[in-house]
């Protein structure tokens, strides 16, 4: 049982005004907070914030983790009241969580918690230094039964003495100790409002003090027990058997004496080395971490002023790494370690220009999918290509069927896709070409002029003709097969015998007129067979993370009516603009942002228009919709 009281104690002339609340938010969790301010309308507003933030966003699941969410919005909010105008410096805040008898609280400014422990010792809980308009810390602990917590808007212990909060903790209720406090601190004559709120935990099943009593001798004999069976216990009783001998003591007397004697020594040196050790863990989490912790935090805000600078910020943001690698497994202070991490993680994405995305049921999901290879559109709807099947329609609400392909070599899957004079044109794992019509038919299609069709890795189209992509370590050959009635004609090579060997591996390609080619080295060309030339494209603005990782596919997007290079790579998606709209004289690409899915990677997208975008994991298809402002990429 939680015991509690509000008490608010009125100075006179006080130009602060204070309020402090109770909110039982479930069954097990209450809320309780109180504030004081100089600013009547900041005192309004944020009452209102905080109250809002705990209702919620503390769901009971997770507490540690939601009131940091909490305190996170919060604080957003009071950046947002600074920059209004309002006297953020005057605000003193404590925010309080008890889930039975677990505590989890926070501060800002001059507010402050004390642990009364009953007839021993004061300790504050808080730490002294001041934060003036945020909360940063979470502290957190478990009450015991009988001890009492003073929460206040101030630093109460500017007014009290350890002695005088012994005392009144000592009183038989709650409200008798408030009500002591208030006499003593009004004597002072303060010229401030203060609010407190106090708390005594009572577990609900005190038993009596018989069975209390017999539980402390119990427990002192097992002790007693445990200590005598030590090597230290051992080894003090030999020495004190030895003085026996030298000093001719009678057995009978020194046997009992000389075990408890030595036990008892065997006790207090065991104490002090347990104290010893708890005392430098209390240090070190005080001091130690703290001060790891609020340096770590200079060097991220450092790295951030100097974003620009890639050297200044990957050194600044590499040794608040290696700071917080240092203390987060101590566990304490773990929404602070979380918090930093994640603004790492932020500034690290804006650097590189990120956009991580959170997609979920409830937002824009199209169809679910299981294994998809690449996403095509047919007479303006959405198809997705399958390893065994096509998968359709795609479309919000409504659940997709399967078009499934019996292949005749064993083991042959679809490997990749494109849409073709109305029909869907699919490349197989053992080079195979296969048509897709729209009301269901698969048909292998056929190349005439040749034996069989040629190894490819990958397929693309312009206007009618089909064009193949074949590599290997050394060197790349780009085939165009120009369409029939009912199949294609013979290829057509078209890259010279010592450009093949000058590319090397080729990794994408995609046609907007000119062949854009991706090669191993991740360097852009542009080929264009009429006349034949070949293009050595800038990339401006790459980011740090501009590289791949060989286990994941990669491939270009582009068309003559999409005005961006799409490019997956890493399974993210990358998009660079070319410095013209005319395809014949491209001379470079700018980056611009990349696109990644936060709670898992992104397995295929299709371009639909630009800003229009279908993208899937291994489960489901969403319709991502953005635009480009200022070299930006915003998610609608």
């Amino acid at each position: 049982m939680l015991e509690n009281s509000n008490l608010v104690i009125y100075g006179a002339d006080a130009e602060n005004k204070v309020v402090s609340n109770h909110i039982n938010l479930w069954e097990e969790i209450d809320a309780y907070i109180a504030i004081s301010t100089n600013d009547d309308k900041l005192l309004d507003l944020i009452s209102k914030k905080i109250y809002d933030a705990l209702i919620w966003k503390l769901i009971g699941v997770d507490t540690y983790t939601e009131l940091s969410e909490c305190l996170d919005a919060i604080n957003t909010q009071l950046q947002g009241y600074s920059e209004s105008g309002y006297e953020i410096k005057s605000l003193n805040v404590i925010v309080w969580i008890q889930e039975k008898n677990i505590l989890y609280f926070s501060k800002i400014g001059k507010a402050s918690a004390l642990l009364i422990k009953p007839n021993s010792e004061v300790i504050e809980i808080t730490d002294v230094k001041e934060e003036p308009g945020n909360f940063i810390y979470i502290s957190n602990g478990n009450i015991s039964s009988w001890e009492v917590l003073l929460f206040s808007s101030t630093r109460i212990l500017n007014h009290l003495t350890n002695t005088e909060l012994l005392e009144s903790a000592a009183l038989d209720s709650i409200d008798e100790q408030n009500k002591n406090i208030s006499e003593i601190v009004s004597e002072e004559n303060i010229w401030k409002d203060i609010a407190i709120i106090s708390f005594k935990y009572i577990h609900e099943k005190e038993e009596s003090s018989e069975n209390l009593l017999a539980k402390a001798w119990s427990f002192a004999n097992s002790w007693v027990e445990k200590l005598g069976d030590t090597l230290l216990a051992k080894k003090l009783i030999a020495i004190l058997y030895k003085l026996r001998d030298l000093f001719k003591i009678p057995k009978n007397i020194s046997k009992n004496t000389f075990l408890f004697f030595g036990i008892f020594c065997a006790f207090i040196i065991l104490y002090s080395v347990s104290s010893s050790l708890f005392n430098t863990t209390d240090t070190i989490v005080v001091e130690d971490f703290e001060n790891q912790l609020i340096e770590a935090r200079e060097y991220v805000k450092h790295g951030a002023e100097n974003i620009s600078n890639p050297d200044v910020f990957t050194a600044d943001l590499k040794k608040a790494e290696d700071l917080i690698d240092g203390i987060k497994d101590k566990q304490l202070f773990l929404w602070d370690i979380e918090k930093l991490l994640t603004d790492i993680n932020a500034l690290r994405k804006q650097f590189n220009q990120v956009d991580v995305y959170s997609f979920t049921e409830e937002k824009n999901v199209l169809t679910r999918t299981t294994e998809p290879v690449k996403m095509v559109s047919l007479w303006w709807k959405v198809y997705i290509v399958e390893k065994d099947k096509i998968v359709w329609p795609v479309v919000s609400g409504i659940e997709p069927g399967s078009y499934d392909f019996d292949f005749s070599d064993e083991g042959d899957a679809f490997v990749d896709a494109l849409e073709l004079n109305n029909t869907i044109i699919l490349l197989t794992e053992k080079n195979r070409i296969v048509s897709f019509a729209s009301w269901g038919n698969f048909s292998y299609v056929s190349v005439v002029g040749q034996e069989k069709w040629q190894e490819m890795s990958k397929i693309w189209k312009y206007r009618t003709n089909l064009y193949t992509l074949w590599w290997n370590e050394e060197s790349s050959q780009i085939y165009r097969h120009r369409k029939l009635t009912n199949n294609f004609n013979a290829w057509e090579a078209y890259l010279k015998e010592a450009d093949q060997t000058d590319i090397g591996k080729t990794l994408a390609m995609a046609i907007d007129g000119g062949f854009y080619i991706l090669k191993d080295d991740l360097k852009m060309i542009k080929f264009y067979s009429n006349p034949y030339r070949i293009e050595s494209l800038f990339l401006n603005e790459l980011p740090a993370n501009y590289n791949y990782d060989e286990r994941s596919p990669v491939y270009l997007i582009t068309r003559p009516d999409l005005s961006y290079i799409y490019l997956y790579m890493n399974k993210k998606i990358w998009i660079f603009e070319p410095n013209t709209q005319n395809y014949i004289n491209t001379k470079s690409l700018k980056y611009i942002w990349q696109i990644e899915w936060w709670e898992d990677s992104i397995s295929s997208f299709y371009v639909k228009t630009d800003g229009n975008i279908f993208v899937s994991n291994s489960s489901w298809v969403y319709k991502l919709e953005f635009q480009v402002s200022d070299d930006k990429l915003i998610v609608q």
